[in-house]
């Protein structure tokens, strides 16, 4: 047993990050929700529309962005969003999008990653049960 722990103590992250990865698609949809509420990373409004008519056209598209930008026209950049592993205590949420970089440009990296609210569901409702279930794997010998 306290041979378990000592590997528990030293995977831990790893075993974390395996959990980010496994659960990358209910990330990713969060992710895709947070943006059709027009919320960035930081809490705060993706961003406003320059153009009234654009806005009014965007706000009847999506009336759950309130008439921010929800990054969301086509969905190609929405749907090329992904999540990569950089190593065991960092990973890189990104789109694969041909418009990610303009768009990274005009709104800033906080269109990527869950804002505190959504960071908080997701690890409630997903990571953590899987994480704890991983966790007594490891501590109870079951691997």
């Amino acid at each position: 047993m306290l041979e378990n722990c000592k590997a528990l103590k030293r995977d831990l992250n790893v075993i974390a990050m395996d959990v980010l990865v496994d659960t990358s698609d209910e990330y990713l949809d969060l992710q895709r929700e947070q943006m059709t509420k027009g919320m960035a990373s930081d809490g705060g409004e993706i961003g406003y529309y320059q153009s009234k008519a654009y806005q009014f056209m965007k706000e009847r598209m999506n009336p759950l962005a309130g008439g921010t930008v929800d990054l969301k026209l086509t969905g190609d950049f929405q749907a090329e969003l992904t999540l990569r592993r950089l190593t065991d205590k960092k990973y890189l949420v990104y789109s694969q999008d041909s418009k990610a970089k303009s768009l990274v440009k005009k709104y800033g990296e906080r269109i990527y990653f869950l804002n505190q609210a959504w960071m908080d569901e997701y690890r409630a409702n997903t990571f953590h049960p899987l994480f704890i279930e991983r966790c007594k794997m490891v501590l109870y010998g079951k691997q």
